[in-house]
């Protein structure tokens, strides 16, 4: 996975249509951005490399990233887990599903997911890592210009 040892400034995500992937502005010097392209060949790999990227010099990430994910999914009954400490609580109700998660610096990440779950769960890591995330639609070169 190629690192940016740059702070990063932003991610923009394309999870409507394939190919799917993501941006990731970082700022590399005063005067100097630079513009990742991430293009996983799979939802899991999406999550999987953006985790990887988010968590570089944040050791909490991931613990953040499971708080958030658990209080998303303590607010209603519809919302699912993506990530735990324990592999059990990903699954709650639908153990034959475990298959599909993955240890990921040492959290279980559940990777049976569709876009638009993929997409929310790439928000939640962004806010665990306090980087702005929003859609490729609102990148500057795509913005209407007034």
């Amino acid at each position: 996975m190629a690192a940016t040892n740059s702070p990063i400034v932003a991610v923009y995500l394309e999870l409507v249509r394939e190919p799917y992937f993501f941006l990731v502005h970082a700022r590399v010097a005063a005067g100097h951005d630079r513009y990742d392209r991430y293009e996983p060949r799979t939802l899991r790999d999406f999550m999987l490399h953006l985790f990887g990227l988010l968590a570089e010099g944040r050791p909490e990430f991931m613990k953040r990233l499971a708080e958030l994910d658990d209080a998303e999914f303590m607010k209603s009954s519809q919302h699912r887990r993506y990530v735990a400490k324990e592999r059990e609580v990903l699954y709650i109700k639908s153990e034959h599903l475990e298959r599909y998660s993955v240890q990921f610096l040492g959290y279980w990440v559940g990777t049976n997911v569709k876009s638009t779950q993929a997409a929310s769960v790439a928000r939640l890591a962004c806010q665990a890592a306090d980087v702005p995330c929003t859609t490729i639609r609102k990148f500057p070169s795509f913005a209407a210009r007034a």
